[in-house]
């Protein structure tokens, strides 16, 4: 069974300041799904040890959500 997704997520810093956002994301899995607006952050994320994914890559091919999140 797949866990749900946190909608909206804000990657925040040591001072609790914003410094990313993803559409939907598995703060457990460090996992984050990507608008296109939103892959300037691609970099900041995969930093703290978090793995993206193009949200358009999962709706394309929904079997790929599956296996990230696996």
């Amino acid at each position: 069974r797949l866990p749900l997704p946190e909608a909206g997520f804000e990657l925040c810093d040591e001072k609790d300041e914003i410094i990313a956002t993803a559409e939907l994301c598995w703060p457990d899995k460090k996992t984050a799904f990507l608008r296109d607006d939103e892959k300037m952050y691609e970099r900041i994320f995969i930093a703290k040890g978090w793995q993206t994914v193009a949200l358009d890559d999962v709706i394309a091919d929904l079997s790929s959500c599956l296996q990230v999140l696996s």
